[in-house]
């Protein structure tokens, strides 16, 4: 009885560390699978980074988006950029040295002040590109007839009259495109008669950019250029033609 119990109390004692053992091998397991997770992790680091980068992820990762282009200066359009027609132009590009007054454009109702702001803008740029000789800018009526214009030309002592009209205005935003139309015809004075030299028109379009999801970042949407700047893109298209159209005469 003696030696059966001491087996019984052997067995209760040799099962107490066995017992001990198995209740902390989950702990011990555990804290293994995480510092392998964590090595692994910090040992991936910086290809997850690179990863990250080249999916733009992170803010500096993404391209801002470069700033709309100011069409009011010659370095951000071609020279060679040209109005969408042109309808009529002279045999020779002989007035470097002419007078030209710019009539008001005529403006369509739901935008009235649009063709003053188109006459002086395609003034500006006659005057930047040095197209003609001296540039005056009438700002009265947009309405006048051909009668007017002779009697214009002749009281402002000037060689050529440019006329025109916006023949469509559409201010974008950021759901919508913008859009504008022009007009343009250049007179020169022939005796008591006006002879038409250029007749062209400009079309000019511009479409928003929608937000980019960059999975942490988005992108804000960048609205469609303004129609003043349509505008400035429609005037540099004419002064180009009255330069390359046929190619001037030097």
């Amino acid at each position: 009885m003696a030696k059966a119990m001491v087996r019984s109390d052997d067995s209760q004692l040799s099962d107490a560390p066995i017992c001990g053992t198995v209740c902390m091998f989950p702990v011990q397991y555990l804290s293994c699978v995480n510092r392998i997770w964590v090595c692994t992790f910090f040992r991936f680091l910086p290809a997850i980074f690179l990863v990250c980068i080249c999916l733009g992820c992170f803010p500096g990762s993404q391209r801002t988006a470069s700033p709309e282009p100011d069409f009011s200066t010659d370095e951000n359009i071609s020279a060679h950029e040209l109005p969408d027609a042109v309808y009529v132009w002279p045999e020779q590009n002989i007035y470097s040295g002419s007078r030209v007054l710019i009539q008001t454009f005529q403006s369509p109702a739901y935008a009235p002040r649009i063709g003053s702001y188109t006459a002086e803008t395609l003034a500006k740029q006659l005057r930047l590109h040095k197209v003609f000789g001296e540039i005056q800018l009438d700002g009265g009526s947009e309405t006048y007839s051909p009668g007017d214009w002779r009697y214009l030309l002749a009281g402002q002592n000037c060689d050529l009259l440019i006329t025109g009209r916006v023949n469509f205005f559409l201010e974008g935003s950021s759901q919508q495109p913008s859009k504008v139309v022009v007009e343009t015809k250049v007179y020169e004075m022939a005796g008591d008669f006006l002879h038409l030299l250029w007749h062209m028109q400009a079309d000019a379009f511009g479409e928003p950019r929608a937000s980019k999801d960059w999975y942490i970042y988005r992108s804000p949407p960048v609205p469609a250029p303004s129609g003043q700047e349509l505008v400035q893109r429609c005037s540099i298209q004419f002064a180009n033609a009255l330069l390359h159209v046929p190619p001037r005469d030097h």
